[in-house]
């Protein structure tokens, strides 16, 4: 049974397609219970930032309108959400909750993208300063977990782009992610997105840790068509794949 995802874009953050509406018919069609629409977080851009990846903060507004609008249209067939993924930006922190206050957000997801601002050398994916790597992705991820801010940690390993080899140093970071997700309740996402597009994520040796350690996780689709949303045969594939694992998967936020 296909109960929720809460990892859903929306064309606002410039690399997504469909209408909010056509995600929300694929889910009902797919069988889910839930959706929730988490488009990339607008920010109040740094110099040398853009908003080339995510919503500008003048379209807040309208994608809280739009998807609370779907919300009361489909209520008799689907349960949705808004909320949004947001990195962790310490220095702005507040700003996000700020949103969250503002607008009545749902659920928020750490998509742990970016070291302090939103910049190709500060992708975690293909992290420049290699040899603080380790370092400084785990430091925002602990301080992210800690912040009381974050429901879902999305592709937790999304490191692995950059380090590509698992070694005693990545089993060690695997560990204390782990530490600190069981501490904060915080949620791991196994993220289809990876598997979508044959990334480095998800993988399978850090998803074998993460369910011996017993932490919550959670498949997410990192829809950015509605027509990922209809691949129920690689959720499934997915959920029994850490079944398998014996991991402590859980399907939906209620």
């Amino acid at each position: 049974m296909i109960n929720g995802n809460y990892h859903t874009h929306t064309k606002r953050c410039k690399h997504a397609y469909g209408t909010d509406e056509e995600y929300v018919l694929a889910a009902i069609k797919a069988g889910y219970h839930e959706l929730a629409f988490t488009d990339h977080a607008p920010w109040n851009l740094l110099e040398g930032e853009t908003d080339r990846i995510r919503m500008h903060m003048r379209e807040m507004s309208d994608y809280v309108a739009s998807i609370r609008s779907l919300q009361v249209k489909y209520q008799d067939q689907i349960k949705i959400l808004v909320g949004l993924e947001a990195e962790y930006f310490e220095d702005r922190l507040e700003d996000l909750k700020d949103l969250v206050s503002t607008y009545q957000l749902d659920v928020i997801v750490l998509g742990n993208h970016f070291h302090i601002k939103d910049h190709n050398d500060t992708y975690y994916g293909n992290y420049k300063d290699y040899r603080n790597l380790y370092h400084d992705y785990l430091s925002d991820s602990i301080k992210a977990m800690r912040s009381g801010v974050y429901k879902i940690f999305a592709h937790p390993d999304l490191f692995l782009k950059t380090a590509s080899v698992i070694n005693n140093y990545t089993i060690d970071m695997i560990h204390t992610l782990c530490d600190v997700a069981l501490e904060t309740d915080t949620i791991m996402e196994y993220n289809l997105g990876g598997k979508r597009y044959r990334d480095y994520y998800p993988n399978d040796t850090f998803w074998k840790i993460v369910a011996q350690r017993g932490c919550k996780i959670i498949v997410g689709v990192d829809a950015h068509d509605p027509k990922h949303l209809l691949d129920v045969k690689m959720m499934n594939e997915a959920r029994e794949f850490l079944t398998k694992l014996n991991a402590n998967l859980i399907t939906s936020l209620d």
